[in-house]
């Protein structure tokens, strides 16, 4: 069975699925992305006046998909940030504990 999906561009994407009779697998399984890196550099490259163009439906939804998953981007490069800061902070805090302990180690053993 073939089924036609027409895409946001205007073009048509066509996509083979197995009839419920069929014991083959499908060509192509699908990974369950509904929007995508493409799909979101296309909105993001898009003109105003051409997203105005779209159906409502399209016109409302791209932009949200869109900042839904800039959010997440952004989010994911912070966690990475505070990760990166908190394991500077952990490995200044050890130097220094380590060199205080040889420092008190040291003044220990010169009082000998």
């Amino acid at each position: 069975m073939i089924q036609r999906v027409t895409g946001r561009g205007g073009g048509a994407n066509v996509r083979e699925t197995a009839d419920p009779g069929d014991e083959e697998e499908p060509a192509r399984q699908d990974d369950g992305a509904l929007f995508d890196a493409a799909e979101a550099a296309g909105v993001a490259a898009q003109a105003p006046s051409h997203l105005r163009s779209h159906p409502h439906e399209i016109k409302v939804t791209l932009p949200a998909a869109y900042l839904f998953c800039r959010g997440r981007e952004i989010t994911g490069a912070l966690v990475d940030l505070l990760i990166a800061t908190v394991h500077r902070i952990n490995a200044r805090a050890e130097t220094k504990v380590v060199g205080d302990f040889v420092a008190g180690l040291k003044r220990v053993l010169l009082t000998r």
